[in-house]
């Protein structure tokens, strides 16, 4: 009895004495029941045939490993007609067959698995008083069933990155029990569609604007009511009107910032991409397709195309003003090297796609050289210079001197100045270049509370320059406010003037919308959202990296289900 006091067992088992060994405790349990049932036949036998041990493991007490050693007992089995003569009793409720540890040792095995995985897991075990290995609480995680899919009312629909940009998968949350259902391994609409087949009691399905989950949606489950997630629908009117400013780069107003530290590390990181990643080219490309016919990645290309040689026109047409190189750089915030290259350029510098055909930095052979010398303390650019040429470095100075000029951020400041040198020394103009188009996107589709007063002012600017941006603007207020307003009914008359307005990008878009209509109507109307879908993908990810990359799918599902 006293035993029991630390150790609880089932009824018919009884503790007969504890051993203290060096590695634990050794406790020796006795069965007291009258019978047994065969485990073929299912009935009853008293006739004992013979007894022996059997050690298991169980779980620790007071940080010490534990073992029972039980005494078990065979019996005869006196029905004529079971194959089995002799069995041995089972003790269901304290270990099973042929086990090595006791129900409640692999279910705190299994909780630990599930918390920390096999690999953490193992090394956290001997400070709980357990030994396992890594592949033992493998065993004892797989060796858990998944929960079962409860009635789904309201389902959340979502894929998820299982490696990066090549293989996915999809997640299944209830929106109403805020867990996650299911896992699939993949996001093929048939493995979807086949998934919702089997539960025709769902009712509502948010999702995003894939168009495989929309046809699963609409194929495997047509009774229910389709939700897209406005946080999409937001960024896909955002993207359009990025694509639109970016072929209106000349109304983007500018905007004036002090060079901070973080911007004089972009410009020089720019301007060794540039010495690098540019040649001048002679002709424009030949190649000259519709925008129809272009794939995504040759249209955001295309775009960028278009950035830098609206950028170049604009080199161009300052330096006709009567400019300094000095003063383009600064007043469009780019490199100076840059603006040499654009001016000194016939036709437009072309950007080259192939990397075996980009040239190698001339400082980039010399550097070795140049470092060594300048963590020796010669940080005379002039005697750099000398002494490169001296190993026939074939470059000029000033392309040396881009390579010290960084090196030299890094030095401790010197004595300061005296006040009558500060005072002398004029104070640095500040930056002007033009606002970049993705920041000007989100001007467009934030409301007018949320904005500065310069911000406001930026709008009312690109408004004023241009007719399209200013119908563009308006609509995507509107657009916005459908959502935060709900109202479902104004939609058709949004996309009906969308489609009516000059501007290609906002026609696309609403011809996208229109083939997705009842969905996005759904969502001005509705309250489910993707939410707490994407708070699920980064509980899965964190799991997934957990893990090191060497568990595969049924694992992880088995890990998330039972986690949720």
């Amino acid at each position: 009895m006293e035993g029991m006091l630390f150790l609880s067992l089932s009824a018919g088992l009884l503790i007969d004495q504890v051993l203290m060994t060096t590695t634990g405790l050794v406790v020796q349990v006795i069965s007291t029941q009258p019978s047994s049932h065969c485990p073929l036949c299912r009935q009853a036998s008293e006739q004992i045939h013979s007894r022996y041990h059997r050690l298991v493991a169980d779980v620790p007490c007071g940080a010490q490993q534990v073992s029972l050693d039980l005494e078990v007992r065979k019996f005869f089995c006196r029905i004529p007609s079971c194959p089995r003569k002799i069995f041995t009793e089972r003790l269901p409720a304290l270990v099973q067959p042929s086990a090595r540890m006791t129900n409640r040792l692999r279910a705190a095995l299994q909780g630990l698995g599930l918390a920390a995985g096999a690999a953490l897991g193992s090394r956290l075990a001997p400070q709980l008083g357990m030994q396992v290995t890594p592949t033992t609480l493998l065993r004892c995680l797989r060796a858990m069933s998944t929960p079962v899919v409860e009635t789904v009312h309201v389902l959340g629909i979502d894929d998820w990155s299982y490696k990066r940009g090549q293989t996915f998968g999809t997640i299944l949350v209830d929106l109403e029990r805020h867990r996650v259902i299911d896992l699939l391994p993949d996001r093929t609409a048939e493995t979807v569609k086949s998934w919702l087949e089997r539960h025709p009691e769902i009712e509502v399905i948010s999702r995003d604007r894939a168009s495989s989950y929309a046809d699963a949606a609409r194929q495997g489950a047509p009774q229910a009511l389709q939700v897209a997630d406005r946080f999409h629908l937001v960024k896909n009117m955002r993207e359009k009107v990025q694509e639109l400013l970016d072929r209106r780069r000349s109304c983007l107003p500018f905007v004036q910032e002090e060079l901070a530290s973080a911007e004089r590390e972009g410009d020089s990181q720019e301007e060794n991409r540039s010495q690098q990643d540019l040649q001048v080219c002679a002709v424009q490309p030949t190649e000259q397709r519709p925008s129809w016919q272009l794939t995504a990645r040759d249209q955001q290309r295309k775009r960028n195309r278009d950035k830098r040689y609206a950028l170049y026109e604009e080199v161009k047409d300052l330096r006709r003003q009567g400019l300094s190189h000095y003063a383009i750089a600064d007043r469009l915030g780019i490199s100076r090297p840059t603006v040499r290259r654009f001016l000194a350029a016939e036709r437009f510098p072309e950007r080259l796609d192939s990397p075996r055909a980009r040239r190698q930095s001339i400082v980039a052979p010399y550097l070795p050289f140049l470092r060594e010398r300048w963590q020796d303390g010669c940080h005379n650019g002039r005697q750099l210079f000398r002494e490169a040429k001296a190993r026939g470095y074939p470059g000029s100075r000033a392309q040396l001197e881009r390579v010290t000029t960084q090196w030299r951020k890094h030095l401790p400041p010197r004595s300061s100045p005296t006040k009558e040198a500060a005072r002398a020394t004029p104070p640095p103009a500040p930056k002007r270049h033009r606002l970049s188009s993705q920041r000007a996107s989100w001007l467009f589709v934030l409301s007018q509370e949320k904005l500065t007063a310069a911000q406001q002012r930026q709008v009312e600017q690109m408004c004023q320059a241009s007719e399209e941006l200013s119908i563009a603007y308006e609509l995507s207020q509107d657009f916005v406010g459908l959502f935060k307003e709900h109202k479902a009914q104004a939609l058709k008359d949004w996309l009906i003037r969308a489609k009516g307005s000059t501007s290609s990008e906002l026609k696309s878009i609403a011809k996208s919308m229109q083939q997705d209509y009842a969905a996005i109507e759904a969502a001005c109307s509705q309250s489910w959202n993707q939410g707490q879908v994407e708070g699920h993908i980064n509980r899965l990810k964190c799991l997934k990296r957990q893990m090191y990359g060497r568990a595969r799918f049924d694992l992880l599902r088995l890990r998330v289900l039972n986690a949720a």
